[in-house]
């Protein structure tokens, strides 16, 4: 990437310490490349002048793509504190300058907190999209109405619209209903029941607002804080109990919270790279790939869990959303982690307490109603290797690395 920059006047050839593109060449050759070599052969033929004059404007007004990239750490840390408290900064506003090719050219951002960059605006960028559809989310779920067979018109409709309650409670409770009334000879009400009852409803997970958020984040994260009670609450609908859905009891779950709080990480996990210097398109789909793959092991350790007490009948679906919790406190360890390392190394182990305490009560009081037998000595024994294996799960998942793996 850096084996160009001679050829350019503006950027100067930085030493051999400096952080590298986060992007590495494809951006390098797909902008620099096509902007001055395209363009400028295109400019000569149409307007009759020599390929260096037209190319030495282009690059005057389009510069080259590569010289918005080079950061580091220190610069984004001292750029956010200068964007976020300019009346702070002390130093003066003006661009650092410096001889190149018989003529003054911009030192680039890694060597002056004044100077533009793209880094910050993308990562900015992806948070604010991150963060308007959870507040966006909140706002058009206020009023939900719970989870009744046939919901009155003034309910709210599901976050992803009709096709999602169609393709998942109409294919699960009809599709499958019938596929199983015709393979096992039974009713297709009773196949349709027990379906129910091991994947449930998706609308119901996405019935939260803007306090229920607030308030289930700080039982998440501050679990030991909460003095309330941890057991679900009943309603009678249709002549049998059913719990309500989690805008009207923080005690349930839901999926919008793990969903928002897995992107979170991913874009957090993200910037980290960047700070590092080692971006890639590729590290981000791996990234991707090793959160779906940790919350996989979260929701096979809590499903074995039951399995071993001979209980395991909770839907998937409040499993998979017990489990995603686990991203709310990584996504607060990389937050940290951005301004300090320092931080990350004490919110790492604080996140990976928080999950233990709330797993445990959530499975000891809500979970373990689904169990037939109870035996006192297993089930502490059980609770405790759920904490325990918290913290290697999450400092795996905290690691952020180009191999998935390790």
């Amino acid at each position: 990437m850096y084996d160009n920059i001679g050829a350019q006047p503006r950027v100067p050839r930085p030493p051999t310490n400096a952080q590298p593109s986060p992007f590495g060449n494809s951006l390098y050759g797909a902008g620099s490349g096509f902007i001055r070599g395209g363009l400028g052969a295109y400019g000569e033929r149409i307007l009759g002048s020599s390929s260096e004059y037209v190319q030495s404007n282009i690059s005057r007004y389009f510069s080259d793509p590569q010289y918005y990239f080079q950061v580091n750490d220190q610069y984004v840390r001292n750029k956010l504190k200068v964007v976020l408290f300019p009346f702070l900064h002390r130093g003066h506003w003006t661009r650092i300058t410096e001889p190149v090719g018989g003529r003054h050219s911009y030192k680039p951002p890694i060597y002056d907190i004044n100077a533009p960059d793209l880094y910050i605006p993308l990562m900015a960028f992806g948070t604010y999209v991150v963060l308007a559809g959870l507040t966006l989310e909140m706002y058009d779920n206020i009023g939900a109405q719970p989870r009744v067979p046939r919901p009155p018109t003034n309910a709210q409709p599901s976050p992803f619209g009709n096709s999602l309650y169609g393709a998942g409670s109409g294919f699960i409770r009809g599709g499958l209903g019938a596929y199983g009334e015709r393979i096992l000879g039974s009713s297709s009400e009773y196949v349709q029941s027990n379906i129910s009852r091991y994947f449930s409803d998706p609308q119901y997970y996405f019935q939260v607002n803007d306090q229920y958020v607030r308030n289930k984040l700080k039982v998440v994260l501050f679990p030991f804080l909460h003095r309330g009670h941890w057991t679900r609450i009943t309603e009678p609908v249709g002549g049998r109990h059913s719990y309500k859905p989690p805008i009207y009891d923080i005690n349930a779950p839901d999926l919008y919270i793990p969903l928002m709080a897995f992107g979170t990480y991913v874009v957090l996990a993200g910037l980290t790279l960047g700070l590092n210097g080692k971006f890639s398109p590729e590290a981000l789909n791996w990234l991707f790939v090793k959160g779906v793959v940790g919350w996989f092991l979260q929701v096979t350790l809590l499903k074995m869990t039951l399995f071993s007490l001979g209980g395991g009948e909770a839907p998937l679906l409040e499993i998979v959303a017990y489990a995603g919790y686990t991203f709310t406190g990584l996504s607060l360890a990389f937050l940290g982690r951005i301004f300090s390392s320092y931080a990350y190394y004490f919110l790492m182990p604080w996140a990976c307490l928080c999950m233990g305490i709330f797993l445990v009560k959530t499975m000891k009081r809500v979970l373990f109603a689904e169990v037939r037998s109870y035996d006192s000595s297993r089930h502490h024994y059980l609770l405790l290797f759920i904490a325990l294996a918290q913290f290697p799960l999450l400092i795996w998942l905290g690691n952020i690395t180009l191999n998935w793996l390790f």
